[in-house]
Parts: C-alpha cells; structure tokens; sequence
C-alpha cells in the first residue's frame, strides 16, 4: 500500500501488519494517534518520541492517525520542519 495522508488517517497502511507488538513514533509534540479501535487519542508528549512495548503482553489490532494532526505534519513539510516516523514490530503471517 502506498503511503498517503488518507492512509494513514484510515489505519489502511498498517492493516496488513497486525498485529503489532511493539511500536515507535517520533514526530512533532501533539501529534494525536489512536491504537486500536479506541475512541480517544494518544498524544505525542514534548520529546515528540512515543514508545510502546507489549511483547508477551497484549498486541494492537488497530493504528491511525488524527487528520488534524497529519494535516499540520504535512504544512510542516512545507517549511522543513514536519517529520513522521512509525516504526513496528508485528507478526507476519506465514
């Protein structure tokens, strides 16, 4: 699937990687994401790192971003300063 703001919005670039057992994002401070099919968001602190283990734990079924939050990462692109990474570890299926 290829990365686009509306992908990332809907969860669809990660639906193929369920599910996730460890997860990392950096990005600006206040970026808002949802895990799983939660209705409140998790916000990225004033470090702009945000850092989830749950091997041998629990896993996450669900990951997407708030359209807010993709919309100013995209206008910070504009002048050098938006950035998002997502990195996951997850369970390919065989």
């Amino acid at each position: 699937m290829a990365l686009s703001p509306a992908n990332l919005v809907t969860g669809a670039l990660f639906a193929d990687k369920m599910p996730i057992y460890q997860i990392g994002i950096q990005s600006l401070p206040g970026t808002m994401f949802y895990l799983n099919e939660s209705p409140d968001p998790v916000m990225i602190g004033t470090t702009g790192i945000y850092e989830l283990d749950l091997h041998e734990k629990s896993t996450i079924s669900g990951l997407r971003f708030d359209p807010k939050s993709i919309k100013t990462i995209e206008e910070a692109l504009n002048t050098g300063t938006g950035y998002l990474i997502v990195d996951i570890v997850y369970e390919e299926e065989s």
